[in-house]
């Protein structure tokens, strides 16, 4: 990757104004870019837009900074995006004052990449201005990893071809777990790719058939197991996070069967992150997917035990029993034993 453009500017939101940064030391303010444009290029972005055709401001000043030769266009179409940052986050700040809440002093990077001859990047990201000053003049404090530094990141994926330049991929990144709408509406005017219950449906299906379903013929247990608690995830409200489901639903699971390993299992969810056919983050929709939450599991040619939603405390509810050679389900139901006790 090489870095072919790149300025910086403060963001004060308490002094009201926008400024657009140098410093003397340069050999540590690269070092600081790299590292922070690397950990962003690399990033697979948190939930995938486009630009919303009838607000083209931004888009045109991205445009405008990647197709122009002439360096003083592209500063000046550089501040009048940091002043409009600086606007924006202004009238949000004025709207949530009441709530003790405020928005971070921060950095804001803009920059383009050249990755190939005809693929480029064009990233905006607000990072910790503070972090930003101790990094770049030797004097740090903290030692925040990396993508802790950063509030939010905006990448476009751009191609040049006859002699056009197009926009392939947009993502974004917010360490605020509600997804700031100012930076992705108001800031940069996307619109969302998918909403809330497209990513909801296309992510339970997509986890339910490629990770999960294959290990229903050789790990009943475990299969049943992680099914349960991929539901119990998906029907809390709250965000999805694809990392969280692998690190932590997936990931701190031990198998009942200790010929299954984790890893693979791991793996596959990170391929399903990299298809484009869910954001890697959002708001779950647990009634759009109610119907799919439905397990049967066939029990004798004429038993199917049917298993409406996740079960807490499952192996209390669910058991196993082996008697005189023959092998037995054993389910913890009151109404179940009424019907079966004269049998």
């Amino acid at each position: 990757m090489e870095t072919i453009f790149i300025n910086l500017f403060k963001i004060d939101l308490n002094l009201e104004q926008c400024t657009k940064e140098s410093f003397t030391d340069k050999y540590n303010i690269q070092k600081y870019l790299s590292e922070l444009l690397d950990a962003i290029v690399s990033s697979s972005g948190d939930r995938e837009y486009e630009f919303d055709e009838t607000l083209m401001t931004t888009k045109n000043r991205i445009l405008s900074i990647v197709k122009n030769l002439d360096e003083q266009i592209k500063q000046n179409e550089c501040i009048l995006l940091a002043q409009k940052l600086l606007v924006t986050e202004l009238d949000v700040q004025k709207k949530i004052q009441k709530l003790n809440v405020e928005i971070q002093k921060g950095i804001l990077v803009i920059a383009a990449a050249k990755i190939t001859d005809a693929d480029y990047k064009f990233i905006i990201t607000k990072a910790d201005y503070a972090e930003f000053v101790e990094e770049i003049t030797g004097n740090t404090k903290s030692g925040l990893p990396l993508k802790k530094k950063i509030f939010k990141s905006f990448i476009a994926d751009i191609k040049y071809a006859n002699n056009d330049y197009t926009f392939q991929r947009i993502v974004t990144y917010d360490s605020n777990i509600n997804h700031s709408v100012y930076w992705w509406k108001s800031f940069l005017e996307l619109k969302e790719l998918r909403d809330n219950t497209t990513n909801t449906k296309k992510a339970f299906e997509l986890i339910n058939n490629t990770v999960l379903a294959p290990l229903q013929k050789d790990h009943k247990t475990d299969y049943i197991k992680l099914w349960n608690s991929t539901v119990a995830y998906f029907r809390t409200k709250g965000e999805f996070d694809i990392t969280y489901y692998a690190e932590n639903v997936i990931g701190n699971y031990i198998p009942y069967d200790d010929s299954l390993e984790m890893s693979p299992l791991k793996t596959k969810i990170t391929e399903l992150q990299n298809k484009n056919k869910f954001d890697n983050k959002f708001e779950k929709d647990p009634l759009s997917i109610t119907n799919r939450m439905k397990k049967e599991l066939k029990l004798t040619n004429e038993i199917d035990l049917v298993i409406k939603q996740d079960i807490p405390n499952l192996s209390s509810i669910i058991k196993p029993k082996e008697e005189d050679g023959k092998k037995y389900i054993m389910v913890l139901s009151t109404d179940g034993y009424e019907y079966a006790k004269g049998l």
